[in-house]
C-alpha cells in the first residue's frame, strides 16, 4: 500500500455551514487548487494533502451539496477531522473526504429534516408547492450519501429512523459504520499553512 502523502495545509472550520462561513471555506478550497504564481501574487505551496479540523452544529442544505460536490470535485487529497460535535448536515458533509477521522468524544447528531428559505416578501400557491418537493430530494440525497459513503443501509436508516427521531451516536456508532475511518487524536503538523475560518 502507498504510503499516503504528507499534510501540507489545513483548515480549522467550527461553526455553522451557512454564508458567509462557507464562501470562506470555498474561496480556500479553490486557492488551493491553483498553483503558485509569484508574479501575480500568489505565494503558496503545492497542495499535497488538505487538514480539515471539522466542528459544526449543521446549517443550510444547499451550502451542503454545494460543498460536499466541490471537495468531491478537487484533485488534491483531502482529510477531515471531526471533533466536538457533527449535527445534522455536517453528517453527510464529512463524508466527502475520502479519509475520515474524529478525535475521542466527537459526537454525531440525526434528526428529522427540514427546509427553510431566506426570508421572502411573499410567494405564490405554485411556489409553495417547491418546499415539500425539495425537503424530500435533499432527503433522498442525504439517504444515497449516507447508503455510498458509509456502510449504512437503507434498512439501517430506517430502522434506526436515523431521518425521523432525534439522537446522538458517539465514535463507537462512527467507526462501526464507517462514518470515521479511525478515532485519534490528530495532529495538525506544526509549521504548515493554516487557515482558521469563522
Amino acid at each position: 500500500m502507498p504510503t499516503p502523502p504528507p499534510v501540507s495545509h489545513a483548515i480549522i472550520y467550527s461553526g455553522p455551514i451557512n454564508v458567509p462561513q462557507t464562501a470562506g471555506l470555498r474561496g480556500q478550497l479553490a486557492f488551493l487548487n491553483q498553483p503558485a504564481n509569484p508574479q501575480q501574487g500568489v505565494f503558496h505551496l503545492p497542495c499535497t494533502k488538505l487538514l480539515i479540523v471539522f466542528s459544526s452544529w449543521g446549517g443550510n442544505i444547499f451550502e451542503t451539496r454545494s460543498l460536499y460536490g466541490l471537495i468531491r470535485s478537487l484533485s488534491y487529497p483531502i482529510e477531515i477531522h471531526a471533533t466536538g460535535v457533527i449535527k445534522s448536515a455536517a453528517v453527510p458533509f464529512i463524508l466527502a473526504a475520502e479519509r475520515r477521522t474524529a478525535a475521542p468524544g466527537t459526537t454525531f447528531l440525526f434528526h428529522p429534516w427540514t427546509w427553510g428559505t431566506e426570508l421572502h416578501p411573499g410567494h405564490t400557491a405554485e411556489g409553495l408547492k417547491q418546499f415539500p418537493l425539495q425537503l424530500d430530494d435533499d432527503m433522498d440525497w442525504g439517504r444515497k450519501i449516507l447508503k455510498e459513503r458509509s456502510k449504512i443501509t437503507d434498512t439501517e436508516i430506517d430502522g434506526m429512523a436515523l431521518f425521523d427521531e432525534a439522537q446522538i451516536h458517539d465514535t463507537d456508532f462512527a467507526l462501526k459504520y464507517e462514518l470515521v475511518h479511525e478515532v485519534v487524536e490528530q495532529k495538525i503538523p506544526h509549521g504548515i499553512m493554516t487557515w482558521n475560518i469563522v
